[in-house]
């Protein structure tokens, strides 16, 4: 039966399609399913056209970051559980190279949003560091990669909407190179921060030496060391000779009395 603008209820019964009702039944049920699968592939696309990514700018840089995405994010992990699976759907045929783009696209988003906010995270905490000088050896690498970030800002405030970051050629790429290279300064920044072997030593041994007192002995200066022996030393050195005859004499009549005693 194929059914035209002319065709009536009339004319199909004429065609005795009553004699195939559970066939007709199937392909309604099957059309059915495959209309709201392509519905909720139309929706999902249609929730994406007005999101955009918040701008905000940072501190006195000159630059903006990205603002919050938790709604992004969350809109995000929805649909992408919802194109996984529609995909596994068996009414997904007539559209499924569609809808397989639709979820790679997702994924893709996805990916950018988690390791563009790895980068912003760290540039933010180096960015005042360096920006005032600290660790000359490295500024040339922190300046690179600091202005390969901000003509990416730059380009993201121009056009916001978040599938326009599919557009942008090789961003990811970019980005995890940025990435690579903000960590490299970060654990240079990390070591020059770190104490050396010979301080570690010394902190070591100060506090197995006045484990009672390890915060004040940390931070004191030697001469408070210095001082603190020299009491020490003066409690355990040997009492003068007046004051052992002055023990003495009064320890004496104590013994003279005991010997009376016995007697």
């Amino acid at each position: 039966v194929q059914p035209n603008e002319m065709s009536t209820l009339l004319s199909l019964l004429e065609q005795q399609v009553g004699d195939h009702l559970e066939v007709i039944q199937e392909m309604s049920e099957t059309a059915s399913k495959e209309y709201s699968l392509e519905k909720a592939l139309d929706k999902m696309l249609a929730d994406w056209q007005p999101l955009e990514l918040t701008m905000v700018e940072y501190r006195d840089t000159g630059t903006c970051i990205v603002g919050g995405t938790e709604e992004i994010q969350m809109l995000l992990d929805d649909h992408v559980v919802k194109s996984q699976t529609m995909q596994g759907s068996p009414f997904i045929k007539p559209f499924e190279e569609r809808a397989r783009s639709w979820a790679t696209k997702l994924v893709l988003i996805q990916d950018l949003i988690d390791i563009w906010l790895k980068v912003q995270g760290v540039w933010q905490h180096l960015e005042p560091i360096f920006g005032r000088g600290a660790l000359p050896h490295e500024q040339a690498r922190f300046s690179r990669v600091d202005d390969e970030f901000r003509s990416i800002m730059l380009g993201v405030g121009d056009d916001p909407r978040v599938f326009s970051l599919l557009r942008v050629p090789q961003l990811a790429e970019s980005l995890d190179a940025i990435l690579d290279q903000l960590e490299r300064c970060q654990k240079a920044l990390a070591e020059f921060l770190e104490p050396t072997d010979a301080r570690k030593a010394f902190k070591g041994l100060a506090y197995k030496r006045y484990k009672h007192v390890p915060i004040y002995v940390e931070w004191a200066p030697a001469s408070a060391f210095r001082e603190k022996e020299n009491a020490a030393e003066a409690r355990r050195a040997p009492r003068s000779d007046k004051e052992a005859t002055r023990t003495s004499a009064a320890v004496a009549p104590r013994a003279d009395a005991v010997g009376a005693s016995r007697v």
